[in-house]
This record gives C-alpha cells, structure tokens and sequence, in this order.
C-alpha cells in the first residue's frame, strides 16, 4: 500500500513538472518545425580538446559567451526587429525550448539566448580596444585605457548590494553592446563591476574625474 502511494506520488510529481516547468507549448514548438525547422542545431556547443569548456559555433564562426553585456532593456521582449537565426530542445519538447535571436542572420557580432538572456560575442570582437560611450554624455573612451582587469575576485564583492555610482557603456562598433556597470569604493580603491558579477575592474582617475567622483 505505501509502496502504491509513492508510486502515485511520483508520478503526480512527473506530470507537475512536466506540465509546470516545461516553457513552451506545443503549439509553439509545432510552428517551429513547421517555420523554422532549417534553423534547428544552427549554435552548436563543441566540447574542447582539452574538456576546459567548450566553443560555440554559429555558421562556422565561433562565439565567445560574455555576461558582462547586456544587449536588449527588457528581458521579457523580443525587439521587433530582432530575427530567429537558431533554436533547440530536448527530445518531446521536455524541460526547455532554446531560442537564439539577434540583429540579423549573416555573422552577427552578438546574438543573445532568449530564455536566459545569455549573451555571445563573436571571436574577432575585442571589447577592451573598441570605443565606448558614456550614457546620457558624449564622453567616449577606449575601453583598456579607463578600465584594468582587476585580481580581486568579483564574488568577494557583492555588487549589487554596493553603494556606488551606476554607468551604462555603449559600443561605438555596435551600439545594442551595453556594459553595464556600477562603480563603488573598497579599501581605498575604486572597481567596476558588472550587475551578474561576472568581471571586475579597476577604474582609472581620468574616468573618475570625467564622471566627477570624489575619490579622496
């Protein structure tokens, strides 16, 4: 008798998250086979040789998977003119539909995973020698000359719980590149860090004076 229970609990338990945690429907899968059924696998995860993680790989070209960018202000909304360029799911549909979006198709610099908001750089792009412009100024900056990659490690500090001084940065390149940061004092010494916490760095005295920081 208990051992019928828990076989019913579990199977209760299997169709809760199979209906509750499963993101799409299948109507939304359906019209992906039906539409998009080309673009199906397009970004592909490679293990490397050396099992040190692993390439992304979109149309041959390799894509490097950055959170310090963000590249769309709502997370929820697709921009109206962004284009499907890949999408994936397990077998059945189960647990997750990927979607990845971007500006266009033909080797993007960027293209973004909508459920999770994750976002690939393609390789050839060097974020630390582009131009960056400062929101709501016309003040704009190599970003390797305002900005050194710090040694401290970022999860010493939580970010988002710093008071501190927020600054968005914008691409010069590719303007939907958004770095968001927030620039906060600790032991005397001035970083920069992104909201997910995945960079730290440290911030120069000419980007502190550009932006009127008191920093004695």
């Amino acid at each position: 008798m208990i051992k019928r229970g828990i076989s019913l609990l579990m199977v209760l338990i299997f169709l809760f998250v199979f209906f509750a945690c499963s993101p799409q429907s299948n109507d939304k899968l359906n019209i992906l086979l039906e539409e998009h059924s080309d673009l199906v696998g397009k970004v592909q995860y490679v293990s490397k040789e050396d099992n040190d993680g692993y390439d992304v790989i979109y149309e041959e070209i390799h894509y490097n998977q950055l959170h310090l960018f963000r590249v769309r202000e709502d997370s929820r909304e697709i921009p109206e003119n962004d284009v499907l360029i890949a999408w994936d799911t397990l077998p059945f549909g189960l647990w997750y539909l990927d979607e990845y979006y971007s500006y266009t198709a033909d080797a993007p610099i960027f293209f973004y995973l909508s459920r999770t908001n994750d976002v690939f750089i393609r390789d050839d792009y060097n974020y630390e020698t582009d131009v960056f412009v400062i929101e709501g100024t016309e003040q704009k900056f190599v970003f390797s000359d305002m900005f050194t990659p710090s040694n401290a490690i970022p999860y010493a500090y939580p970010i988002p719980n710093k008071d501190g001084t927020d600054i968005t940065l914008y691409s010069e390149t590719c303007p939907r590149l958004q770095i968001p940061l927030r620039l906060f004092c600790e032991n005397d010494i001035w970083y920069a860090g992104g909201i997910s916490q995945s960079a730290l760095f440290e911030v120069s005295d000419e980007l502190l004076d550009t932006l009127i920081i008191d920093i004695r």
